[in-house]
């Protein structure tokens, strides 16, 4: 009776120690789950932030199109002023070389 009452304390000291190894593992696991969320959560935020910086970029990039086309019926006419500038001076430094 005394040999199986050691042998059963023997028994019940071994699942003590593979139960409280078992209880470190998942207290680890736990703080890895805990880190894991917390890395998550900052790409998450990081992402979040990136993607309004990139529907920003698009708004601007929208405006300077739009603003550069507006502008080009006007480059088109300066660029016509400019010709017809150029074909005015010609004339004057014909009439100046002849005089």
């Amino acid at each position: 009776m005394k040999k199986a009452l050691v042998l059963e304390f023997g028994w019940c000291m071994e699942q003590k120690r593979v139960v409280e190894s078992l209880e470190g593992k998942i207290n680890e696991l736990e703080r890895q789950l805990a880190s894991l969320k917390q890395e998550r959560q900052e790409v998450g935020e990081k992402l979040l932030q990136r993607s309004k910086q990139c529907f920003q970029s698009q708004g601007q990039l929208k405006k300077i199109e739009a603003e550069l086309k507006n502008s080009e019926p006007r480059c088109m006419q300066l660029e016509s002023d400019l010709q017809d500038t150029s074909c005015t001076l010609g004339a004057l430094k014909a009439l100046l070389a002849e005089k």
